[in-house]
């Protein structure tokens, strides 16, 4: 089928600060993951990682342990883990460009869920949306 195998779905916010201050706050867990990505849900488990999770064409593979992404899993029991990253940009000298991201891998024989990548925007955005507006709020609230 024509559909991806691969869907990444992001979205970027400006929060202030430098990049190397808001990565040590989120990578150190001065900033709880489940205080802005998982909004206390104890069922969740998020597992951070040094190196991607994901395929080669989809990361940088020069630069695999890449000091400005944050690579996770998100895992919840019953399903099959979430894959997304952190990424920090500092594009201007008073804020850093933050982009949370999440990839959904589709098998290549399952042509039904690759047909329902099409609506993982819409559906995911939303959620997206509000983790990185209470992650700006945690970040700028601490001195």
């Amino acid at each position: 089928m024509i559909f991806p195998n691969n869907v990444v779905v992001s979205r970027a916010c400006n929060i202030a600060g430098n990049r190397d201050t808001v990565k040590q706050r989120i990578s150190s867990n001065q900033i709880s993951y489940r205080q802005w990505l998982t909004v206390n849900d104890t069922s969740l488990d998020v597992r951070t990682a040094d190196i991607p999770f994901y395929t080669a064409e989809l990361a940088n593979v020069d630069n695999p342990a890449d000091a400005d992404t944050i690579f996770w899993q998100v895992h919840k029991s019953d399903m099959q883990p979430l894959l997304g990253g952190l990424a920090f940009y500092n594009l201007q000298s008073d804020s850093t460009t933050v982009q949370l991201y999440y990839v959904f891998q589709n098998k290549w024989y399952k042509p039904w869920n690759k047909m329902a990548s099409v609506f993982y925007d819409k559906r995911i955005s939303p959620s997206i949306d509000s983790s990185l507006m209470r992650l700006k709020r945690a970040v700028e609230a601490q001195p």
